[in-house]
């Protein structure tokens, strides 16, 4: 098993145990394979004589469809309500599963950014989760930083795909961006800072609208729903709970803000 195959497994295990509900058993695991990540690099520096790079601007995405997403996972992604204080903030609270042996990008730093992309949103999730069960303010500015972290590392290609319609549809990073969104959203409004929560809404709605994964744009640009497949209608399904909720809450229009 090479590296990447040992992250992905750990990440992997990581999702099951946050599925259990075991969110420490899932946060070992994530902040395992960060580690795995971080010795792979530091390898990789050393053979090539390279020292440590800023991620790269826009990334070269390998196309990957959303009925290989929806196989690679033993339950699809979902759309979960959790509660505070008395209050619903629905949130994208399933890690998202990695396919051993696949490659994000041919470019290892760009393949080792993504894969760290991932990892870190899976571990935030726990954090954004725990926050959320034990109103512990503590754990949901962990969370926020790590939502910073992945929109450092992957703004710029998130912007970038603001500017068309992907023509190569990768659904498992599209499925990041928008679990990535909805949940800073919740963020924001977790801390009252709705005009941001509005902001971020709106940017969900219209990545949505450009991501060949899950939508066909209308006539004016709008987010519709794609035709499912055998196998991937419950991942649509879940990409539409965001999509409408973001819709209603974030009094969506047709600007969009910066992603990073």
């Amino acid at each position: 098993m090479n590296s990447i195959d040992q992250i992905a497994t750990l990440n992997n295990q990581g999702c099951d145990e946050l599925d259990a509900g075991n969110l420490n058993g899932a946060t070992v695991l994530f902040k395992t394979a960060l580690l795995f990540l971080r010795d792979y690099l530091t390898v990789y520096n050393r053979i090539h004589n390279t020292v440590d790079r800023r991620p790269p601007s826009t990334l070269h995405l390998s196309p990957l469809s959303l009925r290989m997403l929806s196989k690679s996972a033993s339950r699809p992604a979902a759309y979960a309500a959790r509660t505070a204080q008395n209050r619903i903030s629905p949130i994208h609270s399933d890690a998202i599963r990695l396919i051993p042996g696949f490659c994000f990008s041919n470019d290892f730093t760009e393949n080792h950014t993504i894969y760290s992309a991932f990892v870190i949103f899976n571990l935030a999730i726990v954090f954004h989760v725990q926050g959320l069960q034990t109103c512990s303010k503590r754990s949901l500015e962990q969370a926020r930083s790590l939502y910073s972290h992945i929109m450092q590392l992957i703004g710029s290609t998130i912007n970038e795909n603001f500017k068309r319609v992907f023509s190569e549809e990768n659904a498992a990073f599209d499925l990041l961006v928008l679990g990535l969104f909805n949940n800073v959203a919740h963020m924001h409004m977790e801390f009252s800072e709705f005009e941001s929560a509005t902001t971020t809404f709106q940017n969900l709605v219209r990545y949505a609208s450009l991501s060949s994964s899950f939508s066909r744009s209308d006539e004016e640009g709008r987010y519709q729903r794609r035709e499912s497949l055998e196998g991937d209608s419950i991942v649509l399904a879940n990409v539409e709970k965001m999509v409408l909720y973001a819709s209603v809450v974030g009094l969506t229009s047709n600007s969009v803000a910066p992603a990073a």
